[in-house]
C-alpha cells in the first residue's frame, strides 16, 4: 500500500498543480470580468453612445494636457 501511495505520488502532484493552475486562472477571468463590468456600469468604459455615461462629457472623459508654451521637464 504504502508503494502504491509512492508510486503515484509524482502523478497526483502533476494533477494538484494542474488543477491548481487552472483554478487560479479562472479565479483571474471572473476577477477581470467583475472589474470590467463595474467599470462600465460606472460609466467609466468608453463604449457608451454620445449622451450616455460613457458619451461626450461623461465622467470618463479626461480634458488633454495644455503645456501652455513650455516643455515640462523644465519644470
Amino acid at each position: 500500500m504504502i508503494k502504491d501511495s509512492e508510486k503515484f505520488a509524482d502523478e497526483d502532484k502533476k494533477v494538484k498543480d494542474r488543477v491548481d493552475a487552472k483554478n487560479e486562472l479562472e479565479s483571474y477571468a471572473y476577477s477581470l470580468k467583475t472589474q470590467l463590468s463595474d467599470k462600465e456600469k460606472l460609466g467609466g468604459g468608453g463604449a457608451g453612445g454620445a449622451g450616455g455615461p460613457g458619451g461626450p462629457g461623461g465622467p470618463g472623459d479626461v480634458p488633454p494636457h495644455s503645456s501652455q508654451g513650455h516643455d515640462d521637464d523644465s519644470l
